[in-house]
This record gives structure tokens, C-alpha cells and sequence, in this order.
């Protein structure tokens, strides 16, 4: 069908363009921090677009939402031997319990607060972030939490979901860690913001929330640690916030 022709060629452009659009937008956010508000609001419609494209594919079934990994959870033995299914669980729900604990230290502690800031300063990358993206004010830190839930389960939708299956579907012969190396590839380059460093250790968060997905069958505790993660960032704020 056209439409489906159309909307696959836009999806593909907005994957190719979001890094550049970000990277430049960012920069103006740096000059003028009071656009960090506006970015978030950008930010949003950014990842509900092709959202909403996806789902018109849905629509007339060029996919399904079982495509896209929304479905119940289900750990079989198709694609990894189920051990390695539980010991990815394991680690995924290790891994969520520390961030849990993380945001709620920052909230109640003022010592593990000043300790996390004193650490997370001595990253260049992390402090690049600091200063251009992260919540400064309380308004922000209000709204970074409407960001960190649409780029949950959109960034979650459109990477471990659309994109794992339509690399899959393109090239069939590809085995499913050279696709999972591919979409975690792109997904580095949409944080190309936060520097090289930055970039690895997402395409790492990729490949191990990638895992995560094939592992369980499902996307959607995929989507809920990826919010929780998010999330964890809203107190990083400056150094005003800990003094």
C-alpha cells in the first residue's frame, strides 16, 4: 500500500534526522538555558510522531502490537536457552531495585545527595548533560517526569519494539544479536548529546534492555525500567539543590 510505503520512508527520516535535530537543539539550550522547558515539550511531539505513525501501520495490519512486543510476558525457549531468560530477569530486576533505592535516597538524604553530585561532577560527559539537558528548576523537574514517561515507552516502542522487527523482518538472515547490535547502534547515536562515553554506555543499555525484551517476550516491564531509570535523573539538578 502507499500509505504504508509513505510512512515507513518518513520513519526511516525521522531515525536518520532526530540525532542531528537534537544535537543542533541542544547547543541553543546550552546558550539559552530558559529554552530547556520548550526542548522538553519538542521532545515529546519528537517521539509521539513516529508513535503515532507506527500505530497507523497497526491500523491497516501491516504490523501488530505483538510486533511491537506488547503482549504478556512469556519466557520460552525459542530464541535463548531459558536460563539465560532468568538470569537476564535476575539482573533486570536487581538492576530496577537499585534505582528504586537510588531515588529514594536522593530525596530523603542529604549526605548521599551531596556524594552523588560530587561524583557525577567529576564525568565530563555527565556534567555536559548536567548543564544542557537536565531539570534545573522546579517547574522543569515537574515536567521531566511527563519526558521521562513518553520516552519510556516511546523510545522502548520504536527501538526494542519497531525497529528490532522491522531489522528483523529486512534482513532475515541476520542473526538477532547482529540486529540487537544494529538498533542499539542507532539508539547511541539519539544520545550523541551526552558524548562518547555517554553514547557506548546507551548503546550498552540497549543491547542489555534488548536482551531484557526477547528474553521475557514482552515489552512492557522493558518500558518500566526505562521510565524508573529516567526518572532517577529528575534530582541530578545543580549544585544549588545541594548545598
Amino acid at each position: 500500500m502507499m500509505i504504508s510505503y509513505i510512512v515507513y520512508t518518513i520513519l526511516f527520516l525521522n531515525f536518520l534526522l532526530e540525532p542531528i535535530f537534537n544535537h543542533f537543539e541542544l547547543l541553543r539550550v546550552k546558550k539559552e538555558p530558559n529554552r530547556r522547558l520548550k526542548y522538553y515539550y519538542m521532545s515529546v511531539i519528537g517521539l509521539c510522531v513516529p508513535i503515532f505513525l507506527i500505530l497507523l501501520l497497526v491500523l491497516i495490519r501491516e504490523i501488530t502490537l505483538s510486533d511491537l512486543g506488547l503482549k504478556p510476558i512469556h519466557i520460552g525457549k525459542d530464541l535463548f536457552n531459558i536460563w539465560f531468560s532468568y538470569v537476564i530477569l535476575l539482573v533486570s530486576a536487581l538492576y530496577m531495585i537499585c534505582i528504586i533505592y537510588h531515588i529514594i535516597c536522593m530525596k530523603i538524604s542529604v549526605q548521599y545527595r551531596k556524594a552523588y553530585y560530587a561524583k557525577v561532577r567529576q564525568s565530563n560527559s555527565s556534567e555536559a548533560v548536567l548543564d544542557i539537558l537536565l531539570p534545573v528548576t522546579s517547574k522543569e523537574k515537574k515536567l521531566w517526569g511527563f519526558v521521562s514517561l513518553v520516552a519510556g515507552v516511546c523510545e522502548e516502542i520504536l527501538f526494542r519494539g519497531f525497529l528490532l522487527h522491522f531489522v528483523s523482518e529486512l534482513f532475515p538472515n541476520l542473526s538477532i544479536i547482529i540486529v540487537i547490535i544494529i538498533i542499539s547502534f542507532v539508539f547511541g547515536l539519539w544520545h550523541t548529546y551526552q558524548g562518547l562515553k555517554g553514547m557506548f554506555m546507551t548503546f550498552l543499555i540497549s543491547i542489555f534492555f534488548s536482551l531484557f525484551y526477547i528474553s521475557i517476550g514482552s515489552i512492557i516491564p522493558v518500558i518500566i525500567l526505562h521510565v524508573i531509570m529516567d526518572l532517577s535523573a529528575k534530582d541530578a539538578g545543580t549544585a544549588e539543590d545541594f548545598l
